[in-house]
């Protein structure tokens, strides 16, 4: 009888797997509140490379994955575009089409285009395009 009221003591005392469920996602929750996102986890084979936010140069759509421009390199994280866009601080970073935000420090110039969006040219050569309903927020770039 004592053997049994130790094991379920034990038990008691023990996590489950509900309680630990509860605990990452209360960890997320504290994540998302603590402000923008710093860094993305990309894995890649069977490792995990942390890529820093200030060193993404632009963010495009592959499929299920978001591509991070970083310099010459790219690296997929699994996202979609509108929690990247949510979590990524919007005095750094800016979308400029539905497929398409941007880092705004990397901007070096913006021209007008034909189809009322944007032609936008990063320092480092790269010319993406605008659409036209982030005219509003590119052009308040320009104030």
């Amino acid at each position: 009888f004592e053997a049994a009221v130790k094991r379920a003591k034990d038990r008691l005392d023990r996590p489950s797997p509900a309680d630990w469920r509860s605990l990452v996602a209360a960890a997320a929750v504290a994540e998302r509140s603590r402000g923008a996102r710093t860094r993305f986890v990309v894995k890649q084979g069977n490792a995990h490379y942390f890529v820093p936010v200030d060193q993404v140069d632009w963010i495009d759509v592959a499929d299920n994955y978001l591509r991070l421009h970083v310099g010459r390199k790219a690296h997929f994280y699994r996202g979609t575009m509108n929690a990247a866009e949510e979590e990524l601080d919007s005095s750094r970073f800016l979308r400029i089409h539905r497929s398409i935000i941007v880092a705004i420090d990397r901007i070096k110039s913006v021209r007008s285009a034909e189809n009322g969006g944007h032609l936008i040219e990063l320092a480092n050569g790269v010319e993406l395009r605008s659409s036209r309903p982030y005219t509003d927020a590119v052009n308040a770039l320009l104030r």
